[in-house]
């Protein structure tokens, strides 16, 4: 499996609507596509020493599709009183483009239910379907304050 650092962050200084909202309302859950074949390893190098690079899903499209993404954690804020917290997901993307796995791997000053809710919303980013069978990992750490 592959593993990539995502480094994001999202500062909110006033958000009025936030945790207004059910997690998920107006978000689409992306269609599966079709995987995309693996190279056969025979068929690659030859010369007993082979770099394999996905095909599909690379480290760019990771951070524009997680970086266009982050306002839609802005539902998983509290309605009221203020928050500031961060937060580390790792995520696994499937080789149809959906996430296939989403855990906390680490977090600070965010409550439970933020920390569900934002597992839960995270399943819906949608990403291309790549070559990788057993998916692409990745860490997403956000940052939440208002």
């Amino acid at each position: 499996m592959s593993k990539m650092l995502i480094v994001l962050s999202l500062f909110v200084a006033t958000v009025a609507e936030a945790g207004t909202a059910a997690p998920t309302t107006g978000l689409k859950m992306p269609a599966a596509e079709r995987c995309v074949a693996a190279p056969d390893p025979d068929s690659v190098g030859g010369d007993g020493f082979t770099v394999w690079v996905s095909e599909g899903l690379d480290s760019e499209i990771v951070s524009a599709t997680t970086s266009s993404f982050l306002p839609n954690f802005l539902r998983c804020l509290p309605a009221e009183g203020s928050m500031s917290g961060r937060v580390v997901l790792s995520v696994n993307v499937g080789c149809d483009g959906r996430v296939a796995r989403v855990v906390v791997a680490e977090s600070a000053g965010m409550s439970a239910d933020t920390l569900a809710c934002m597992v839960k919303t995270a399943a819906y980013m949608d990403f291309p379907a790549h070559d990788l069978p057993e998916g692409l990992d990745f860490d997403f750490p956000v940052r939440l304050s208002r």
